[in-house]
């Protein structure tokens, strides 16, 4: 196990985003086992492959998954390529790539669009005014120069998110964006 935890703070509901695990299921069950632990409630898979977390014990969590390009099932019309949920007054749309992404809110309104398929950790607010935030990937330990981890997104008490990036073994990763960043 690493040291350390790298859930955001005291606060409000969190929940946990993992993508391209590409079958690796010794990396996602790592990691949504420290997710758990660390208070994550509702978890997301942003595909790639789909079915990865379908036999991982989520506990009491909430599950949220979306096909990723590879997947067979996103060619199945009876599966959404989009998930839209709402997380304490956020819109969260969950996608395996960024550009499948329904339109933003009209009017704007406090919306962060959860996507994968590059496997490189980033959080950034996009030019339409929505927050984009990608987890990074599980598929190996390193992979595309960016080591394996996911996101934890907690909910503050200002209505704003925190939102931290780890290590499958739940320490703070290390090849992304160090410290929280906040989502307003």
């Amino acid at each position: 196990m690493g040291g350390g935890s790298c859930r955001p703070g005291a606060g409000g509901q969190t929940l946990a985003v993992f993508s391209d695990s590409h079958g690796n299921l010794t990396l996602l069950r790592q990691a949504v086992a420290s997710a758990v632990r660390q208070g994550a409630g509702v978890l997301v898979h942003l595909g790639d492959d789909f079915a990865d977390l379908a036999g991982i014990d989520t506990g009491d969590a909430s599950v949220w998954r979306v096909p990723g390009l590879r997947c067979p099932e996103f060619g199945n019309p009876f599966v959404d390529r989009v998930a839209v949920f709402q997380f304490e007054g956020w819109r969260i749309q969950a996608v395996h790539d960024a550009g499948m992404a329904l339109p933003p809110l009209e009017p704007a309104g406090l919306e962060l669009v959860l996507h994968g398929h590059t496997h490189i950790p980033d959080c950034r607010r996009g030019e339409d005014g929505r927050w984009y935030c990608n987890p990074g990937h599980l598929k190996a330990q390193r992979d595309r120069g960016a080591d394996a981890g996911f996101a934890l997104v907690q909910a503050r008490a200002d209505g704003s998110l925190a939102v931290r990036f780890c290590a499958p073994d739940g320490s703070p990763a290390k090849s992304a964006p160090s410290g929280v960043t906040v989502l307003d």
